[in-house]
Formats: structure tokens, C-alpha cells, sequence
């Protein structure tokens, strides 16, 4: 028995037996603030910088001028800083063409027919503030005379093509001919015409 109890205490009774499952190399990672330290995902943040007053309260300054806003990120916004981008005087503009803006904004409006009201939709203008936030957005009441325009300017390019188009006996031949031969028809006894000058060419060249 004594021999026993001896073999169980030198086997089971230490500590030394027990694996020990930790690396020497593992570290605990703080996930804590990994969410603090994640960059501001809007647009606005790249003219803006964060800092903390002297009250402790977040705020944002502007690059250019250096106004600042609130930013806490819990409670405040983007929309200050948005509307502050677009009267920002000494915020980097491009060149933007207004008259060619307008006319392409009405252009695309009479290609794609959309409502005159398009302009007036949250989504349209929030991509426009986004992507040209110094182009101001007429309204549907000037879009709409803006679209009118662009009729009268194309009414007027068409009246000079058509005035300066000089029609040939010999064109008036082979588009007549062109149409016979796509429907199938050979046998053709007569041609009826107004009394154009071009139309005896016409009727010559046919009849070869």
C-alpha cells in the first residue's frame, strides 16, 4: 500500500503535468479602438481637419479657411460642412462653364425625356453635390426655357441644312432604285413627279 501511494504521488501530484496551452508568444488584442481610429468615409472629410477644443468637444476645421464646425460623429452630420464647401470662398474651384452646363443639363433632358421636374429630385442633387458641388441647379421653370432654346437653336441648324441641300436628278435616281430593288419590284411602267427641274435627270437615269 505504502508503495502505492508513493507511485500516485510522484505521478498525479504535481503541477509539472499539466500541458500548458499558452504561447510565449501571444499578444491580447484591444479591439476597443479600432473603431475610433477608422478614417471618415464622406467625401467632405478630405477639405476638412478633425480636432478637439478646449472643452473637449469634436470639431472640424475647414483646409482653406479654417472654419471650424461640430463633428462629433454621434450627434453632428456633414451637411454644415457640405453647404460650407459650396460658398467656401477660398475653396479650390474648377472652371465650370454655367451656359454649357445648363445646355447640356437640357440636352440630356430632351434625349433621355425625362420630366422637366428631374431637377428637383433628392438623388440628382445629391450627385450633383457631390461630383460639381459649385454648379447651381436651375429650376424646372428655367430648365424647361432652357430646353425651349435648345429647340429654336436646332430648328434653326436644320432650316440651314435643308436650305443649302441642292437635290440632283442622279441622287433623286438611286434612291428610287435602291427602294424598287429592296421590295422586289421589276417591272415599273411609270413614275409620277412634280415639275422639278432635276426630274428629267431622274427619269433619264432610270430609264438606262
Amino acid at each position: 500500500m505504502t508503495q502505492i501511494g508513493s507511485r500516485i504521488s510522484e505521478s498525479g501530484g504535481s503541477n509539472d503535468s499539466i500541458p500548458n496551452t499558452s504561447s510565449p508568444n501571444e499578444v491580447e488584442v484591444d479591439t476597443s479602438n479600432k473603431r475610433k481610429n477608422m478614417k471618415p468615409r464622406a467625401t467632405c472629410w478630405k477639405h476638412f481637419d478633425k480636432f478637439t477644443d478646449k472643452s473637449g468637444a469634436k470639431k472640424a476645421k475647414c483646409k482653406y479657411c479654417e472654419k471650424p464646425y461640430a463633428a462629433s460623429t454621434s450627434t453632428n452630420g456633414t451637411s454644415a460642412m457640405n453647404n460650407h464647401m459650396r460658398k467656401c470662398l477660398k475653396f479650390p474651384r474648377d472652371t465650370v462653364d454655367k451656359a454649357q452646363s445648363r445646355r447640356a443639363l437640357a440636352k440630356m433632358i430632351i434625349v433621355d425625356k425625362l420630366p422637366f421636374s428631374f431637377v428637383e429630385k433628392e438623388g440628382f442633387k445629391n450627385f450633383m453635390r457631390v461630383t460639381v458641388p459649385q454648379f447651381h441647379i436651375p429650376s424646372r421653370r428655367t430648365v424647361t426655357r432652357d430646353c425651349y432654346e435648345v429647340y429654336l437653336e436646332e430648328r434653326q441648324l436644320l432650316k440651314k441644312v435643308f436650305k443649302e441641300a441642292r437635290p440632283r436628278g442622279g441622287d433623286m435616281a438611286t434612291c428610287i432604285t435602291n427602294c424598287l430593288l429592296e421590295w422586289g419590284l421589276d417591272n415599273v411602267f411609270t413614275i409620277t413627279v412634280d415639275n422639278a427641274s432635276f426630274n428629267d435627270v431622274t427619269v433619264k437615269e432610270m430609264s438606262k
